[in-house]
This record gives C-alpha cells, structure tokens and sequence, in this order.
C-alpha cells in the first residue's frame, strides 16, 4: 500500500508540538511517511535551525511508525509551505493552530492564509486537542459547484480508516436553490459509493446552521470536519465560517481546501492578510 505523505510545519511553539504528535498518532494507524518543515528567512539561520527541529523530532522518533525527514527551506512561510508541499507530493498538510482572534474569525486567521497558498487540503488541529483514529467524518456542502472540491480528498482518507461520511448542507425554501443543492448532493454521493464509501446526506435548518452542525458532531462523535474554503458572502462557506470550524469547541480537527482557482498565490492573500 502507498504511505499516505503528510507535511508538518514545525515553529517550536506548543500548537506545533501538538502537530507533531497528532502526526506520530497518525503514524500507529495508517501507512505513513512525514515531512517536518520549519521556514526561515535568512539562510545563515538554515543549519541552527535545521538541528533545532531534527532536536524536537528526535524526542518522537521512536514513537513514529514510519519513514520521516526534516527540512528547513527559506523564504516566505506561506510560499514556502506551499512549494515544499508540491515538491514533496504530500496529500494533506497537518497544521497546529493558535485559538482565532475575534477580529481573525472574522476576517480569516494566518491558517486560512496558508490554506489559500496551497493546491492540497490541510488539516488544522488546536493546541490542547487530540488526534484520533477516523471513524466518522462530516463533509458541510452549499449551492455551488466549489463544494463538492473537497469530496475527493476526504475519499482518501475514508478508504484508509475505513470511514463513514456524512454529507450535511442547510435546508433550502427557493426551490432553485434547493434543485442545486440536491445535484451537487448526488455527485458528492456517487463518488463515495463508486469508492465503496460508507455514506449518508442529511439537510440540517439553515437558522442556527453551525451550532445545529456542531450538535450533530457532538451526537454522532464525529472525527473529522471537512469543507471546501472560498470567500463568497453569498454562501454559508464563507471566511467566518470555515473559521469557525477550526476554531469549533469540540477539538475536532478540521480539514480545508482552497476552492477558488489562482495562478501562483491565492486570490485571497489580500483579503485575509
């Protein structure tokens, strides 16, 4: 079986310890290989800094369950975590993240900066909450095509825990709306099932949509959270929200992918810089 390749970044703060060691819990579970990154700005820092992080690791390495490297690149964080993911074929990046600022979730968080660098999903988990093993995953839809990006990206991780998904969007009265919200559903559906995917769609009350979500997640024990990352106010799936999901009081770690289409860095860097 091919090893599922994740990228961590490491800045030696406590969110990134938790990082690290959700990625050695990872590591028990499924076929696994890791690349630690840290980004520096100056090159005479490169060498210092690259014994530092293989210091921190070296405290997990006997724990880890796989092959694994550390690397130290310079430049812009964003870009270069973005550069390092492309170069190294990774499927997701695990990101330890900071509790948002209310002025963050509202404008977005650096985390969300990094998810609008980056053509590969990234999983946010705060400091303090744990990693588990997958059982149970919720993927939030809306009324654009967008959504439904990240569907092949959680079908990856559902084959290798063997997880159930759930697809859960808000109940829509315009009767257009409601006929996109069901073909974008099918889709999202059909891919699932044709992966041997466990699955099941579910429409919650658009009025209170996100505590009724987290709800639902509390109920079912949810694993993991999922959701395709655009700025479009005219959608539930806006800069808020998906901050809102890494930010939810449940510890269930989230994962992200940046839906709107750009040409080297994302259309959204100025909006949420």
């Amino acid at each position: 079986m091919k090893r599922f390749k994740i990228l961590v970044p490491v800045d030696f703060t406590n969110e990134t310890d938790v990082a690290i060691q959700s990625a050695v819990n990872l590591s028990k579970e499924i076929p696994l290989e890791i690349v630690f990154i840290h980004v520096v700005s100056k090159s005479s820092e490169v060498e210092e800094k690259l014994m530092r992080l293989e210091w921190r690791i070296s405290r997990h390495a006997s724990l880890l369950r796989g092959p694994y490297k550390s690397i130290v690149r310079v430049g812009k964080l964003f870009d270069q975590l973005a550069e390092a993911g492309k170069d190294n074929e990774v499927d997701v990046m695990l990101l330890g993240i900071h509790e948002a600022s209310t002025m963050n979730k509202m404008f977005g968080s650096n985390a969300l900066r990094v998810v609008g660098n980056c053509k590969f999903p990234i999983i946010t988990i705060k400091g303090g909450d744990v990693f588990r093993p997958i059982k149970k995953i919720v993927i939030t839809m809306d009324v654009v095509m967008k959504s439904v990006q990240i569907v092949r990206h959680v079908e990856k991780i559902a084959q290798l825990f063997n997880a159930k998904v759930f697809l859960i969007g808000g109940q829509q009265k315009d009767d257009a709306l409601r006929k996109k919200s069901r073909i974008y559903f099918a889709i999202a559906e059909k891919r699932l099932i044709e992966a041997n995917i466990e699955c099941e769609a579910l429409a919650l009350k658009r009025k209170g949509f996100k505590q009724h979500l987290l709800d639902f997640c509390n109920e079912e024990k949810i694993d993991l959270l999922a959701a395709t990352f655009y700025n479009d106010n005219e959608t539930v799936l806006s800069v808020p929200f998906v901050q809102q999901l890494m930010d939810n009081k449940l510890g269930i770690p989230t994962m992200i992918i940046d839906g709107i289409p750009s040409n080297g860095t994302s259309q959204l860097a100025g909006i949420i810089s």
